[in-house]
C-alpha cells in the first residue's frame, strides 16, 4: 500500500497534514498496457472441495486473482482507478457446502487454448479448487450470472422423513420461511424434493472410507438474482413443518443450470 501526503495549510495559518492512502492494485508490468481490451472469453467448470468449501464468495475471487497472476495467464482488467480482473462468477455458494459444479467466465486479451489455460490456472490453484471442463463462450453471450436459474444439490441428513411427509409437505399452497423481519413465500422456488429411504454413506474421510451415514436426499432448487433457496432454508421449513429437527451433515451442488423457453439447458450451450 502507498502512501502520499498533502500538506494543508489552515486560515489560522497552522499546517494540516493529510495522508492519503492508495489502494489501487498493483498491475504486473506486463499486463500495463492494453488491459481492459477482451478479445476472448472462456467458461470454467471448478469444484470446490475439502478446506475449501469454508472460503466464502469474497475469498474466491481473491484466491482466483491471485492465481491468474502467478499463472501469468492474458486476462484483462477492468477499466479506473482500481482495476480488477475481467471474471464473472455463477450464483455465490454457501460457505461449507461442497461443489462439483461451480462456473466462471474469464475475459483475456488475447488468444490461448482451453487446455493450456486450464493446465496454468489449475497448477497455481490450492488444493480444493480445481478447473475440470474449459470451453469458449461468445463476448457477447449473456453475462453467466444472468444465465444461472436453477441449482442441484445431494444432502446427506439425519432423520427419517417419508414420502408422505414430503409430499404433504410440498402440497402447500405457500410455504412461508421467515428471513428476518420478512417472510417469504419458498414454494415457487422448489422444483423437485427426493428423499432417498435407506442409510447411505459419505466418503469424505479420506482413503475412499465413508466418515459419515444417513439419509440422502437431492434438491432442485431456484438460484440466481430471480430468486434464490439455500437447501438450509428447505430444510428449515420442513423441519418447522414436521414438528422436529432435521440434522444436515453435508451439501453438495451438483449443477447449475441455465433456463430457456421452460426447460433446463446447460451452461455451455
Amino acid at each position: 500500500m502507498k502512501a502520499s501526503r498533502t500538506l494543508l495549510a489552515g486560515r489560522d495559518g497552522n499546517r494540516k497534514e493529510r495522508t492519503k492512502f492508495m489502494l489501487q492494485t498493483p498491475v504486473p508490468p506486463a499486463q500495463r498496457e492494453n488491459t481492459s481490451t477482451a478479445l476472448c472469453r472462456l467458461r470454467t467448470r471448478f469444484h470446490k472441495t475439502g478446506d475449501a468449501i469454508f472460503l466464502s464468495h469474497l475469498d474466491l475471487s481473491r484466491l482466483m486473482e491471485r492465481a491468474l497472476r502467478r499463472a501469468e495467464l492474458p486476462i484483462a482488467y477492468s477499466q479506473g482507478f482500481n482495476p480488477h480482473p475481467r471474471m464473472v462468477f455463477g450464483a455465490a455458494l454457501a460457505v461449507g457446502t461442497e461443489s462439483e459444479a461451480e462456473y466462471a467466465d474469464f475475459f483475456l486479451r488475447r488468444d490461448i487454448s482451453p487446455g493450456e489455460f486450464q493446465k496454468r490456472l489449475n497448477e497455481a490453484l490450492p488444493e480444493g479448487v480445481a478447473v475440470s471442463e474449459v470451453r469458449w463462450v461468445d463476448l457477447a453471450a449473456p453475462a453467466l450470472t444472468a444465465e444461472v436459474r436453477v441449482a442441484d444439490y445431494r444432502v446427506l441428513l439425519l432423520g427419517e422423513i417419508s414420502g408422505e411427509e414430503r409430499d404433504a409437505f410440498l402440497r402447500q399452497e405457500a410455504i412461508v420461511l421467515a428471513r428476518g423481519e420478512k417472510k417469504v413465500n419458498i414454494r415457487p422456488l422448489i422444483l423437485l424434493a427426493e428423499v432417498v429411504t435407506g442409510e447411505v454413506s459419505d466418503e469424505s474421510g479420506g482413503d475412499g472410507k465413508p466418515s459419515r451415514s444417513g439419509r440422502e436426499a437431492f434438491l432442485r432448487l431456484r438460484a440466481g438474482g430471480q430468486g434464490n433457496l439455500r437447501p438450509e432454508d428447505f430444510f428449515s421449513a420442513l423441519s418447522s413443518f414436521l414438528e422436529r429437527p432435521i440434522d444436515l451433515l453435508w451439501i453438495k451442488r451438483t449443477e447449475l443450470w441455465a433456463e430457456k423457453n421452460g426447460r433446463l439447458t446447460s451452461l455451455w450451450e
